[in-house]
């Protein structure tokens, strides 16, 4: 039977891959380059050419919006659901009181190009500009943006990419050549801080006034637990670049660029959600613990309503001696069924499900993942009674095991 059954895999078909994210219809080509939502059904996408896109329904429809400029859009940040900011390149500032329905200049600022804005409320707010011949700037307004006050970053010669204030006082910036500051009042004044790595930092994140994450490229992830004076490194299993970090609190946090990554203990494990997206994933944004969006080149919008996971746990870091799949339970099972597994370096590993003609029905696990003990579901409510195969294959090993539904 087992000869029979490897043979019988080679003609796999009817495969189900299950994924955590699913792209949305953004009806543009133009490149998105960030993304905000102010509730699980409100958001704002903008982008080149000055694309901004608004959906009301969760991004099951998109509708564009008039930006009033043909400028390159980076970054857009929402105060309410009435009160937002986007900014891009030229140094333009653009302002809609309305929910999008109208935007205006809110101020040209100084500098080759302003990579990011972020707003405490309705009327403090922070936009980072970046001119390598002179010192990076850092605009704060207190009236909505009628009016920006320049400040001095003390970055120069290289580039800001990422600003983040946890309340009107406490922020950081984040850039090129590991570049990380911080402002203890207000963004008027701003001291380096040792983030541990020369490479760029395109995003910076805090849950709180000490906790906080910077993301950047070849896969880099810094993390400090005591506001920045120290950063440490997280494994991100990837060397690709990071473009964008989100936490909803201190556990459970996302990021986007050449992959999407999800973690659920504060980076301690990162796990790969979307290896390879058709395009580069610019920004992403969540409105809880399951609904999020992020966006990328060509138009892409990919959305999640389950965190990006495809029902695996994590259920021990403790580096296991060997490799291991262990038999489901219940066995036999109607309809659900837990696999456990385990795994003892750093691995892709990929868990399929064959019927009894060894066909490939679905994959329930097709991710890189780091060494520990993991657990995921297989629902066969649609499947009819029977004898069925599940097979393990991470790295070098390979197992496969039978199991059977009775309904």
């Amino acid at each position: 039977m087992d000869l029979i059954f490897l043979v019988l895999i080679t003609f796999s078909s009817f495969i189900q891959s299950q994924t955590g994210w699913i792209q949305q219809t953004s009806g543009t080509s133009s490149q998105l380059r960030s993304v905000f939502f102010v509730n699980t059904s409100t958001g704002w996408v903008v982008g080149f050419d000055g694309t901004i896109l608004n959906t009301v329904n969760g991004g099951t429809n998109w509708s564009p919006q008039t930006s009033g400029t043909t400028e390159h859009l980076f970054s857009v940040y929402f105060a309410s659901v009435s009160a937002g900011w986007a900014v891009g390149s030229d140094n333009i500032v653009i302002k809609t009181t309305n929910a999008g329905m109208n935007w205006v200049q809110s101020g040209i600022l100084n500098g080759s190009g302003l990579p990011a804005v972020f707003f405490n409320n309705t009327l403090t707010g922070w936009v980072i500009g970046t001119n390598f011949a002179i010192s990076d700037t850092v605009y704060k307004t207190t009236n909505g943006g009628t009016e920006w006050i320049a400040y001095d970053s003390g970055v120069t010669g290289a580039g800001l990419w990422s600003v983040y204030f946890v309340n009107t006082i406490i922020g950081w910036v984040s850039g090129d050549n590991g570049i990380i500051r911080n402002s203890t009042n207000g963004g008027i004044n701003w001291l380096s801080q040792n983030s541990g790595t020369n490479n760029r930092l395109k995003s910076i994140f805090f849950t709180n006034s000490l906790t906080g994450w910077a993301v950047g490229d070849d896969g880099t992830i810094r993390v400090t637990a005591n506001a920045g004076a120290l950063w440490s490194g997280q494994t991100s299993n990837t060397i690709q670049q990071l473009s964008s970090v989100y936490f909803i609190n201190s556990s459970s946090g996302w990021i986007s660029g050449g992959s999407i990554l999800g973690t659920t203990n504060g980076g301690i494990n990162w796990i790969v959600q979307v290896a390879n997206p058709t395009e580069h994933m610019n920004s992403i944004n969540f409105t809880n613990s399951t609904t999020g969006w992020s966006v990328g080149g060509n138009g892409v919008i990919l959305k999640t309503t389950n965190g990006g996971y495809t029902g695996i746990k994590l259920i021990s870091n403790k580096i296991p001696k060997t490799f291991s799949l262990s038999q489901n339970y219940p066995n036999p099972f109607n309809p659900t069924t837990v696999i456990s597994f385990q795994l003892a370096v750093n691995s892709f590993a990929k868990i399929n499900i064959y019927d009894i003609l060894g066909r490939e029905i679905t994959t329930l696990v097709n991710e890189m993942l780091q060494p520990g003990t993991y657990e995921v579901d297989w629902d066969a409510g649609n499947y009819p009674s029977g004898v069925y195969y599940y097979k393990l294959v991470a790295g070098d090993y390979s197992e496969t095991r039978k199991m059977v539904l009775i309904k």
